[in-house]
């Protein structure tokens, strides 16, 4: 059973993963977080198992009593969850534009019907 207590005191949130998947062999669920979620956990501030933030480092959580084994608790990310990364870097790179270069952009656009407003 969980100690309330302990979870009152030490959990101050809950991170959300990117990707999730259970390991065909152990069963275990595997969460996918993003950098600074992964760096919280691999520093011990938090909880791959259940996903518990706490605010100091602990060894084992108290939501859930997952007890810390660095080597087997933070595994090598899978190659797909990977490329699904690189892919959206690839739409998400380009040149920042302002709203009204933008919206240049698009009055110019001969292939867009210009619609005037009243």
């Amino acid at each position: 059973m969980p100690d309330v207590e302990a979870i009152n005191k030490y959990v101050v949130g809950w991170m959300q993963p990117i990707y999730w998947q259970e390991d065909p062999v152990t069963k275990r669920r595997l969460n996918g977080l993003g950098p600074k979620d992964f760096a919280r956990v691999m520093a011990g501030y938090g909880c791959p198992e259940c996903l518990a933030i706490f605010n100091t480092y602990l060894p084992v959580c108290p939501a859930c009593q997952f007890r810390r084994d660095i080597q087997a608790d933070v595994q090598n990310t899978p190659q797909h969850w990977l490329d699904h990364m690189d892919d959206l870097k690839g739409e998400a790179q380009g040149t920042p534009v302002s709203i009204d270069d933008f919206l240049r952009e698009v009055a110019a656009d001969k292939d867009i019907e210009q619609i005037k407003l009243a």
